[in-house]
């Protein structure tokens, strides 16, 4: 909103059939009211419809083609050197566009935009401190929610900011003699440089942009100040009254006096009418948002589930857990937590890795034909006896403890000790001989193997290691031919980072007779930009990067082999207290509803913050990935997975945050999650440089959300209906260390304390049916997850 006329409103409705290609230095929001068109911006179109949203940045060209009779598109400006003054930053980028993604905040966002447009509607001449304190609040929204730093996926090329700059600098300093070589001068490039790139992204040469800056400024001075127009051209930059008079008469065939008099007497007819009109507008639209509203003001979800259309059978929950390398598993610690997340998780497999390293010690010698399994014996035994079916990897991978992505605390190699393929080939069979004479073909036939195949080998040079290609193309071989059932799956590399080796594995297999059974995949939730790693924070990610590899799959004939994700988590440093915290619930509830229907299997990393222990934290919570504090108890996150595993069954319903399931013998499961994104102070530092205390700052907002459920064609019976809520409130181990000081907790009786107090809130009620339906309300806090249980009361 300008200085000099701060009352007129910064909002303006705009029916134009077509809107031509322009740009202009302010931000300026956009929402289609009605209609349906076409948006250009950034060489990219989209197709924009009622209830989107997009922001156009600065200097971004940009212009609309209507797709229907009847539209109505709003335009809000934000004042760019306000931004820019407020956050003390050259360059301000935001990332809000609906068409492209969802969040709860377009939601929020537009409804500020609606109720600014009914205090348009009151008065569209003059805007009231009413409307401008909405105003202000789309602006902090769009702050809070939508401003992204440059070095994230959706920033600008260096040409992009260069142009930004220039169009910036040229917007600050318009008043003064400004030339191409000064400009070029203040960005460090060359003159030709910059006006070749602001002629191709700019569509006119620098001096005709400085010209038409300039002219814009005098043309609002005229129309609403009261200066002479000597006045006007020296606080336009022009030097002297005629070259002004010259340069407006170009573009405007008049001379500035001849324009201020011609407009001074028909522009408040013109002004008048044209608000009217658009009061009108806005009006009637106004009226049919509350005979037809398109959402609901508190962005309440409104499910309606009819529990005849039961859909797949599908399972939500996670199928394997990785809780460190085989040596680890020997500890009593280990096996504690392994055994107490069997209990809460129902998992079926362990992820068993390096289980024929060095560690191990299974031989003495290099080439040493007596191999001993002793310590091998004892992790398998452990696991078999409590009913749980090892993933074993035939390969290797290093254990480590990660700050960040490129930071990393400890990194414990744990070499496999063949020496060649022959090696790698005896080593092998003995190993698969050996657990079949022990544990028994039936039994060993329901494992899982796998060989990881790691990159790096092929440098090594040939005869001084063995081959992992050569490795993963016999592992297949040796194990079917003691175990014809066992399944084999390859790979194990990060798609997204490193696709063109799956492309190189497919290619090979085609030619081949025997196929693996499975594709273990891992999607990290980081983008590779620039020779750094950035964080993908959008629970969407992980789904898009595994529709990428079915698509890969298929076109490579390859559709039915099954997809399992390894490594999965929504982060991979090991200090970061977003971890412990019920946002990490939230946000993994999220995910996995949103991702989990396009894999087979999920394993995730890690089970335990034992893993992650080293000489840099011994606190109560250190930030670790786990599902379980080094402590052993269950985090937010444990109890989110806990009612993951619980929700699977016939799908009835769907959607972002919620899932509606049956057992198909008249029990139904529903889970809700409220996930909030974080904002833009969540990039500002890295990953573990976050406290504890400053938690509450980084999400895109704190509101609850209201979701209203409606089960239909029930029996009419009696119904129980149990509630388990997990919030901040109930099982927040952040909150309730704050409250003990988050000293160091020493004694047994205040771990036990903490154990018994940190649970999910149950709630029982019933109902009987009259109607065939059940309709519920739900009011969920910031990143509360919640679980509900319908199933008829057969109590007496």
């Amino acid at each position: 909103m300008k200085q000099d006329h701060a009352s007129t409103w910064p909002l303006r409705i705009n029916a134009s059939r077509i809107e031509r290609e322009h740009l202009h230095h302010d931000f300026q929001l956009l929402c289609v009211l009605e209609g349906v068109l076409d948006l250009s911006l950034s060489d990219q179109t989209y197709a924009m419809k009622a209830k989107d949203l997009v922001l156009v940045n600065s200097a971004k060209r940009h212009g609309w083609v209507a797709k229907s009779k009847q539209h109505l598109v709003c335009e809000i400006n934000l004042d760019s050197q306000m931004l820019s003054d407020y956050l003390g930053l050259d360059f301000v980028l935001f990332w809000c566009n609906s068409v492209e993604e969802y969040s709860e905040s377009y939601n929020a966002l537009r409804n500020l935009v609606y109720e600014l447009l009914g205090e348009y509607a009151l008065d569209s001449r003059r805007m009231s401190f009413q409307a401008r304190a909405v105003y202000y609040q789309i602006v902090d929204l769009l702050l809070k929610a939508f401003l992204v730093d440059s070095s994230l996926g959706r920033g600008p090329t260096e040409r992009e900011e260069v142009i930004y700059r220039a169009v910036r600098y040229i917007h600050l300093h318009y008043r003064e003699r400004i030339s191409l070589e000064e400009v070029a001068g203040a960005l460090f490039i060359s003159a030709s440089t910059l006006s070749r790139q602001f002629k191709a992204r700019i569509g006119m040469n620098f001096v005709e942009y400085v010209n038409d800056v300039r002219l814009q400024h005098a043309v609002d001075a005229l129309l609403f100040g009261a200066q002479p127009i000597t006045a006007i051209a020296a606080d336009s930059g022009y030097s002297n009254l005629s070259l002004f008079n010259r340069a407006f008469k170009r573009k405007y065939q008049v001379t500035p006096s001849e324009f201020k008099k011609q407009m001074k007497n028909r522009i408040a007819a013109d002004l008048a009418q044209k608000s009217e009109e658009e009061r009108e507008d806005v009006r009637a639209f106004l009226e049919h948002l509350r005979i037809e509203p398109p959402f609901r003001r508190d962005g309440a979800d409104a499910i309606e589930v009819d529990v005849a259309n039961a859909g797949r059978q599908q399972s939500y929950g996670c199928d394997a857990v990785y809780m460190g390398h085989a040596s680890l598993l020997l500890m009593s610690s280990f096996q504690k937590h392994t055994l107490l997340l069997k209990e809460e998780l129902g998992f079926r497999y362990l992820q068993v890795r390096n289980l024929l390293s060095h560690d191990m010690r299974i031989r003495s010698a290099e080439r040493s034909t007596d191999l001993n399994f002793e310590q091998v014996n004892n992790v398998l035994d452990f696991l078999v006896e409590n009913g749980i079916t090892p993933m074993i990897d035939l390969g290797e991978e290093a254990n480590t403890i990660q700050v960040n992505m490129e930071n990393i605390l400890l990194k414990e190699e744990h070499a496999v000790f063949y020496l060649d393929a022959a090696d790698a080939d005896y080593v092998l069979r003995r190993f698969i001989r050996h657990i079949v004479v022990r544990y028994g073909q039936s039994e060993v036939d329901r494992w899982m193997f796998y060989c990881v195949y790691d990159v790096r080998t092929e440098r090594i040079p040939a005869g001084t290691h063995y081959s992992y290609p050569h490795t993963v193309e016999n592992v297949i071989h040796i194990i079917r031919e003691v175990l014809p059932h066992a399944r084999v799956g390859v790979f194990g590399h990060r798609f997204a980072l490193e696709n063109h080796i799956l492309l190189d594995f497919l290619r090979y297999w085609r030619q081949q007779q025997t196929l693996p059974d499975f594709i273990l995949l891992s999607v990290p939730p980081y983008r590779h930009q620039e020779d750094r790693y950035v964080p993908v924070t959008d629970t969407e990610h992980t789904r898009l990067e595994l529709e990428k590899c079915r698509k890969v799959l298929a076109e490579q004939g390859f559709g039915a082999l099954r997809l399992y994700l390894h490594g999965w988590n929504t982060t991979l440093s090991d200090r970061s207290c977003v971890n412990d915290s019920c946002a990490k619930a939230a946000g993994v509830v999220a995910g996995m509803l949103d991702f989990r229907e396009q894999v087979d299997l999920v394993i995730y990393d890690y089970g335990s913050d034992i893993s992650s222990v080293h000489y840099d934290q011994h606190s109560l919570l250190i930030g670790g990935r786990g599902l379980l504090t080094k402590d052993g108890f269950r985090k937010p996150v444990c109890h989110a997975m806990h009612y993951l595993s619980r929700v699977g069954g016939q799908v009835l319903a769907r959607g972002r945050y919620y899932v509606v399931t049956t057992n198909g013998r008249g029990e139904f499961h529903l889970l809700l999650c409220n996930h909030k994104r974080f904002n833009y102070q969540y990039f500002l530092k890295e990953e573990h440089e976050w406290e504890m205390h400053e938690l509450d700052s980084l999400f895109e907002n704190s509101e609850e959300r209201y979701v209203s459920i409606r089960l239909q064609g029930l029996k009419n019976t009696k119904y129980s209906i149990k509630r388990y809520v997990a919030g901040v409130e109930q099982v927040s181990l952040i909150r309730e260390w704050q409250r003990l000081g988050m000293r160091e907790i020493q004694t047994r009786e205040e771990l036990a304390y903490l154990g018994n107090i940190l649970v999910p809130r149950l709630t029982a009620e019933y109902q009987t049916v009259l109607q065939n339906e059940i309709e519920l309300q739900i009011s969920m806090q910031a990143h509360e997850v919640t679980f509900i249980a319908i199933s008829v009361d057969n109590s007496l």
